[in-house]
């Protein structure tokens, strides 16, 4: 297991090395080092990364990000999507922990507004299936992060937010699963505010062909009531797929554990 783990990695690491040697004269060489903590260090150790990039100035750790990390990042071809998703989540955590004085704006706005700008070819309407996944799945990590701060949401201007929500309901119809997965969890952390975001999910929830995508559209949905909750706890009680029945059980015991607190004096 040990051996098969670190061939793992070495394969990780060499596919993400060779994405930027396509292009070395466009990517700064500290660039490198960012890759090789995406994949195996901790979200501090990254953002760490990403401060040394910027140690001439923000400017420097930008163009850095911008052009060489992102970029690179979306087109690496990775083969193992937990180990990928996991990446992806580290850095857009780390990319949130980056400060830089006087900026108006900050880092994970700006790689925010850098995505959702994204389109064809390293964006979100990719032909390529696993860029279009990435790029969902670096967008949720943004927005699970924001979403469980103080600053989150509040701090992201609306227009912003408007078109991330816009990315991910193209997607949620998407043709292949691990896309439209990516694009449910994304609706679910960004709080199902855009038109259209519930009734999407919804569909997802009850007609969707693949058991994790249901199962993530139960998550989304358990605090929903009315009429359309009820159909979708009868639809998920009754899934052939274990992991959808167990989301509703855990969507349920989760409002039980919220309601609790609110009566405990």
């Amino acid at each position: 297991l040990l051996k098969f783990s670190w061939l793992s990695l070495r394969c990780t690491l060499f596919r993400a090395m060779s994405a930027l040697e396509v292009a070395p004269q466009e990517v700064p060489d500290p660039a490198c080092a960012v890759l090789v903590q995406c994949a195996v260090g901790k979200p501090s150790d990254i953002a760490a990364q990403l401060l040394c990039l910027g140690q001439e100035g923000p400017s420097a750790s930008k163009k850095a990000l911008f052009n060489g990390v992102l970029d690179k990042l979306m087109v690496t071809p990775h083969q193992r999507p937990c180990e990928t998703a996991s990446m992806m989540r580290a850095l857009s955590d780390a990319i949130s922990r980056v400060e830089f004085a006087g900026e108006h704006m900050s880092l994970a706005e700006e790689s925010l507004r850098w995505l959702v700008r994204q389109q064809g070819g390293n964006g979100h309407d990719a032909r390529d299936t696993g860029i279009r996944w990435r790029l969902c799945t670096l967008l949720n990590g943004f927005l699970q992060t924001w979403s469980g701060s103080a600053q989150g949401k509040v701090a992201l201007p609306r227009q912003l937010l408007a078109k991330i929500d816009e990315v991910l309901l193209a997607r949620i119809r998407d043709r292949h699963s691990l896309v439209r997965h990516s694009a449910v969890q994304g609706l679910h952390f960004s709080g199902l505010r855009a038109p259209g975001a519930e009734d999407a999910v919804i569909e997802r929830a009850l007609c969707d062909c693949n058991f994790l995508v249901r199962a993530a559209g139960v998550e989304a949905l358990a605090g929903l009531s009315g009429p359309r909750h009820a159909i979708l706890v009868h639809r998920a009680s009754s899934d052939v797929a274990s992991r959808v029945r167990r989301s509703l059980l855990d969507g349920i015991s989760s409002q039980i554990r919220g309601g609790a607190q609110e009566l405990a004096p």
